[in-house]
Protein backbone atom coordinates (compact mmCIF):
# COMPACT_ATOMS: atom_id res chain seq x y z
CA UNK A 1 0.00 0.00 0.00
CA UNK A 2 1.42 3.20 -1.02
CA UNK A 3 2.01 6.23 2.04
CA UNK A 4 -1.09 8.50 0.68
CA UNK A 5 -4.04 4.81 1.21
CA UNK A 6 -2.13 3.86 4.73
CA UNK A 7 -2.35 7.76 5.72
CA UNK A 8 -6.14 8.08 4.54
CA UNK A 9 -7.02 5.01 6.59
CA UNK A 10 -4.86 5.95 9.90
CA UNK A 11 -6.28 10.14 9.81
CA UNK A 12 -9.15 10.77 7.19
CA UNK A 13 -11.31 7.55 6.65
CA UNK A 14 -13.82 7.57 9.75
CA UNK A 15 -14.11 11.75 9.30
CA UNK A 16 -15.31 11.62 5.72
CA UNK A 17 -17.18 8.78 6.39
CA UNK A 18 -19.18 10.67 8.81
CA UNK A 19 -19.50 13.51 6.57
CA UNK A 20 -20.93 11.61 3.95
CA UNK A 21 -23.31 9.06 6.63
CA UNK A 22 -24.69 13.05 7.28
CA UNK A 23 -25.04 14.08 3.99
CA UNK A 24 -27.10 11.16 2.94
CA UNK A 25 -29.46 11.01 6.56
CA UNK A 26 -30.02 14.82 5.75
CA UNK A 27 -30.90 13.99 2.23
CA UNK A 28 -33.36 11.52 3.22
CA UNK A 29 -34.82 13.48 6.31
CA UNK A 30 -35.63 16.97 3.29
CA UNK A 31 -37.31 14.67 1.52
CA UNK A 32 -39.66 12.98 3.27
CA UNK A 33 -43.61 14.38 4.19
CA UNK A 34 -44.40 17.13 6.02
CA UNK A 35 -46.67 16.26 9.28
CA UNK A 36 -50.58 17.08 9.42
CA UNK A 37 -50.30 20.70 11.54
CA UNK A 38 -47.75 21.72 8.31
CA UNK A 39 -50.68 20.93 6.26
CA UNK A 40 -52.94 22.58 8.84
CA UNK A 41 -51.26 25.54 8.17
CA UNK A 42 -51.42 25.28 4.14
CA UNK A 43 -55.22 25.22 4.82
CA UNK A 44 -56.00 27.54 7.22
CA UNK A 45 -53.68 30.32 5.18
CA UNK A 46 -55.28 29.26 1.77
CA UNK A 47 -58.38 31.57 1.90
CA UNK A 48 -56.05 35.04 2.50
CA UNK A 49 -52.79 33.84 0.17
CA UNK A 50 -52.59 35.33 -3.01
CA UNK A 51 -52.46 33.81 -6.17
CA UNK A 52 -49.00 33.51 -6.52
CA UNK A 53 -48.82 31.62 -2.97
CA UNK A 54 -51.51 29.73 -4.04
CA UNK A 55 -49.69 28.55 -7.10
CA UNK A 56 -46.81 27.93 -5.17
CA UNK A 57 -48.85 25.59 -2.58
CA UNK A 58 -50.83 24.14 -6.00
CA UNK A 59 -47.07 23.12 -7.15
CA UNK A 60 -45.38 21.88 -4.72
CA UNK A 61 -48.45 19.46 -4.14
CA UNK A 62 -48.15 18.67 -7.94
CA UNK A 63 -46.58 14.89 -6.90
CA UNK A 64 -49.09 13.81 -4.08
CA UNK A 65 -47.53 15.57 -0.88
CA UNK A 66 -45.17 18.57 0.56
CA UNK A 67 -41.51 17.60 1.56
CA UNK A 68 -39.70 19.76 4.03
CA UNK A 69 -37.60 20.95 1.39
CA UNK A 70 -40.64 22.58 0.05
CA UNK A 71 -42.27 23.45 2.94
CA UNK A 72 -39.03 25.93 3.78
CA UNK A 73 -39.93 28.33 0.83
CA UNK A 74 -43.83 27.84 1.37
CA UNK A 75 -43.09 29.17 4.83
CA UNK A 76 -41.35 32.50 3.64
CA UNK A 77 -43.73 32.79 0.76
CA UNK A 78 -47.04 32.73 3.24
CA UNK A 79 -45.17 35.21 5.75
CA UNK A 80 -43.89 37.60 3.23
CA UNK A 81 -48.11 37.65 1.64
CA UNK A 82 -50.57 37.09 4.50
CA UNK A 83 -47.86 38.09 7.24
CA UNK A 84 -49.02 35.37 9.76
CA UNK A 85 -48.82 31.58 9.95
CA UNK A 86 -52.27 30.35 11.66
CA UNK A 87 -51.33 26.98 13.88
CA UNK A 88 -53.67 24.51 14.11
CA UNK A 89 -55.84 25.08 17.32
CA UNK A 90 -57.60 22.15 19.08
CA UNK A 91 -59.58 20.78 15.89
CA UNK A 92 -56.43 19.28 14.40
CA UNK A 93 -55.37 17.16 17.37
CA UNK A 94 -57.62 14.62 16.50
CA UNK A 95 -56.66 14.49 12.42
CA UNK A 96 -54.44 12.43 11.41
CA UNK A 97 -52.31 13.29 7.87
CA UNK A 98 -54.23 11.76 5.27
CA UNK A 99 -57.74 13.67 6.76
CA UNK A 100 -55.00 17.14 6.63
CA UNK A 101 -53.96 16.35 3.34
CA UNK A 102 -57.27 15.88 2.14
CA UNK A 103 -58.81 19.01 2.93
CA UNK A 104 -55.71 20.73 1.46
CA UNK A 105 -56.65 18.79 -1.71
CA UNK A 106 -60.32 20.00 -1.38
CA UNK A 107 -59.17 23.74 -1.31
CA UNK A 108 -56.47 22.79 -4.51
CA UNK A 109 -59.64 21.85 -6.46
CA UNK A 110 -62.00 24.85 -6.11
Amino acid sequence: MSKLTQYFKRNLMFPVLGVVVGAAAAGVYVSSEIDRDQYGIYTSTWVKANTHTQSAIREAMSDGFISYWESVQLNRLIMDDVRVITFCSGACDETTIDESKAQLVELLKK
